[in-house]
C-alpha cells in the first residue's frame, strides 16, 4: 500500500503508514472499503453515500476501531455552519457536478452523486423553510 503524505492538512500527521492495517490477504483494503461503505449506506439519513463508485463486493470485514477528531479549523466550522450557507454551498457543488457532467461523458455513477447531492439540497432547503415559517414541512407546499 505505501505511505500518506499530507503536510498541507495534517502536519503532525505527515506520514502515516497504512501497510500493516490493510495489506494482509485476510484484511485488504476493499474489504475494509466495503464494509464500511455498507455500514454508512445503512446508517445514512438519505440512505446514501457520496461516492462515485461502489466498492467491490466483498465480504464483511471488522473494522478496527475509530479514531476521532476534527482537521477543520474552529473558525471555518463557524463561518460555514449556518443553514444559509450550507444551502449555497451545497448548490455551489451541484452546479459544478452540473457543469462536469454537462461537458464530457462522466459516469453513472457521478449522476448518482449529483442526485444525492440534489436530494441533500432538498433536505436543506425544506429544514431551514420549517425553521424561519415555523410551518412544517408538509405545510409549505
Amino acid at each position: 500500500m505505501g505511505i500518506i503524505e499530507n503536510k498541507a492538512f495534517l502536519p503532525k500527521f505527515h506520514r502515516i503508514s497504512i501497510t500493516p492495517l490493510f495489506s494482509t490477504s485476510e484484511f485488504g483494503f476493499n474489504k475494509a472499503e466495503n464494509t464500511a461503505y455498507k455500514v454508512l449506506l445503512k446508517t445514512s439519513k438519505s440512505k446514501a453515500v457520496l461516492n462515485e463508485k461502489p466498492p467491490s463486493k466483498t465480504q464483511m470485514v471488522e473494522l478496527p476501531d475509530p479514531v476521532g477528531g476534527c482537521i477543520v479549523p474552529h473558525d471555518l466550522i463557524e463561518s460555514r455552519k449556518h443553514p444559509d450557507v450550507r444551502t449555497a454551498r451545497r448548490a455551489a457543488t451541484i452546479a459544478n457536478l452540473a457543469k462536469v457532467i454537462s461537458e464530457r461523458d462522466v459516469s453513472v455513477g457521478l449522476r448518482i452523486t449529483l442526485r444525492t447531492q440534489a436530494r441533500r439540497l432538498l433536505a436543506l432547503v425544506e429544514r431551514r423553510l420549517s425553521e424561519v415559517s415555523g410551518l412544517p414541512p408538509d405545510d409549505q407546499a
